[in-house]
């Protein structure tokens, strides 16, 4: 189910906006990463880790470096321990 919604946007995020084919999936992609981030925060303070979100920002970044920096050889072998592993499967 969706639903549809105007919202209000500062020019330079219009602007972004208006270079997507699919603003929609494009909003709700952005929005979905950070109620991932809000529910990962959550958890870890349940766990009985306080972060700020200062804090929190700065793992993703890291964490979003890390990725970016992944070669398609070695993304191909984590994929492959991954799965391994959920096979039941040691290295």
């Amino acid at each position: 189910m969706t639903k549809k919604l105007t919202v209000s946007m500062p020019d330079d995020i219009a602007d972004r906006l208006a270079r997507e084919t699919n603003v929609s999936a494009f909003v709700a992609m952005a929005i979905r990463r950070q109620m991932d981030r809000e529910r990962t925060i959550e958890l870890l303070g349940q766990a009985g880790y306080e972060l700020t979100v200062g804090h929190a920002e700065a793992g993703f970044g890291r964490l979003h470096d890390a990725q970016r920096q992944m070669t398609v050889d070695l993304r191909r072998q984590a994929d492959d321990l991954l799965a391994g592993a959920r096979r039941g499967e040691l290295p």
